[in-house]
């Protein structure tokens, strides 16, 4: 049979197996070890807006939501620039969609945008395209480091090629989907 804590007891005055019947929204400042099972009845584990990092490779110490912009770049105008991204520690997992209404001065390989400083080159899977500036049979996209931030390199492979290079595909009216994951530094 478990015990209530009476509510003029403060977070810090409990101990491990107190702590999961303490109600209401609580701080527990420093650092506390818990053993067994930590449940999370209201459904949320929030962090800092500003990462803390730690040195430990166990410990979860990100999460964050938002969105970034796809882009080409230089004089390009667009119908549509959408993108969306969670990183959870080191990870971050994206999707983007960019649709050119005219390329301009835009590169016509690399999409850019991407939020975070990476680490390492990440192969991504495109997952739709139309409308590019050749035909081409398959498409693919990696993640390089880029200045300052990562960038989405396009690989593409006509009927003529034996392999994917780095074709220029986009052009006005190029449409491209693209999912992926990358690590942060």
């Amino acid at each position: 049979m478990t015990q209530k804590v009476p509510a003029n007891m403060t977070v810090e005055d409990l101990t491990d197996a107190e702590v999961v019947h303490k109600t209401g929204d609580e701080t527990i400042a420093g650092a506390k070890t818990f053993t067994g099972l930590v449940s999370l009845t209201g459904g949320q584990a929030k962090f800092p807006a500003t990462q803390v990092p730690s040195a430990d490779a166990n410990t979860l110490d990100d999460y964050e939501e938002g969105t970034w912009t796809p882009s080409v770049g230089g004089t390009a105008t667009y119908t549509l620039q959408s993108g969306s991204y969670v990183k959870i520690g080191k990870a971050v997992f994206f999707s983007g969609a960019l649709a050119v209404n005219v390329i301009g001065t835009g590169s016509t390989s690399e999409i850019s945008g991407l939020p975070f400083d990476g680490l390492v080159a990440a192969a991504a899977p495109v997952t739709l395209f139309s409308g590019l500036a050749m035909n081409v049979v398959s498409m693919s996209a990696l993640i390089t480091v880029g200045a300052p931030l990562p960038v989405v390199r396009l690989y593409s492979q006509t009927v003529a090629s034996a392999a994917q290079v780095q074709n220029a595909v986009l052009g006005n009216g190029a449409t491209v989907y693209v999912s992926g994951h990358y690590f942060t530094n």
